[in-house]
């Protein structure tokens, strides 16, 4: 298994777990949730920032997701537990999907791997 591949499924589990606390925990409780999730999510950017320093493809979603879990763990402390609940659902929902383009990229780079090196393909 890459690195990359087990940095995007995490980003991905991280991100369906904030989704799934932002409607099963109230605002206050959630609040930090997402504070927590935001320091997760900006580690796991910046983990794939410097995995992947010569794939310009890969820097894009890594950098994005570093910066949105920045933004998740800025808005936990300055906004209200509502305002941080609301936006922490956003930014969940965009880490999320910045994880599934992560490892949708992922996929396509491995099976160019695969067909470049003569693999006949497996049916």
């Amino acid at each position: 298994m890459r690195i990359r591949f087990a940095g995007y499924l995490a980003m991905g589990i991280v991100s369906a777990f904030l989704i799934a606390a932002s409607y099963a925990f109230v605002a206050d409780t959630f609040w930090w949730i997402a504070l927590i999730g935001g320091v997760v999510l900006a580690l796991l950017g910046l983990g794939e920032l410097v995995a992947s320093p010569r794939a310009s493809a890969l820097i894009a979603p890594a950098a994005v997701t570093a910066l949105l879990g920045v933004a998740m763990a800025v808005i936990s402390m300055a906004a209200t537990a509502t305002v941080a609940s609301d936006w922490g659902l956003g930014l969940a929902i965009a880490t999320a999907a910045l994880s599934v383009l992560g490892l949708t990229e992922h996929e396509l780079v491995v099976e160019r791997d695969v067909h470049s090196h003569g693999m006949p393909a497996v049916r």
